[in-house]
């Protein structure tokens, strides 16, 4: 493994705001360390605001919610910060790499699992469809405007438990 004061090769899985704060971190503090954040989305989700973004359509712009991953982690430089759009579906410990599911590897030093959560309702598994966490197949924003239309149209919404990432959700 190399010492992290020289060129410490650091894989981030996840692109919320713990993965993206620590890899701005990183990037800050060690400076010959390279960084490579692995997430499906290359947009970063303003989850905390799902609930309006849902109900209230038209308060919100999509680039308002839905920011660039890469765009403001590349001003470290390309030799210190590379994105990778990808699911990360093992972690081989023995030989230090992330695999992708698209059958690259990735070489790490450090290993941090930012991955987030989700949802019932994000999935849309045994509940209806309300993406209030990134969803993992990249359809994030469609799902969101299907769930403001069938919203707008609906005579309840019940949402239960988990504040803005809503455990349950029915559109009666």
């Amino acid at each position: 493994m190399e010492d992290a004061q020289h060129g410490a090769r650091f894989v981030i899985i996840g692109g919320s705001s713990a993965a993206i704060k620590t890899a701005h971190g990183i990037l800050k503090r060690i400076p010959k360390a390279h960084v490579t954040l692995i997430n499906p989305s290359s947009k970063f989700f303003y989850n905390i605001a799902s609930a309006r973004i849902l109900a209230k359509p038209n308060a919100f712009r999509p680039e308002q919610y839905l920011a660039n991953i890469p765009s403001p982690l590349a001003r470290h430089g390309l030799t210190s910060f590379l994105f990778v759009e990808g699911l990360a579906t093992a972690i081989d410990e023995q030989h230090r790499v992330v695999k992708l599911a698209h059958l690259d590897k990735i070489p790490y030093d450090y290993l941090v699992i930012a991955s987030g959560s989700t949802t019932q309702s994000t999935e849309g598994l045994d509940s209806d469809m309300a993406p209030w966490k990134a969803r993992q197949d990249g359809q994030t924003l469609e799902r969101i405007m299907e769930s403001q239309k069938n919203i707008a149209i609906a005579r309840d919404v019940v949402n239960c438990g988990a504040r803005s990432v809503g455990v349950e959700f029915k559109i009666c």
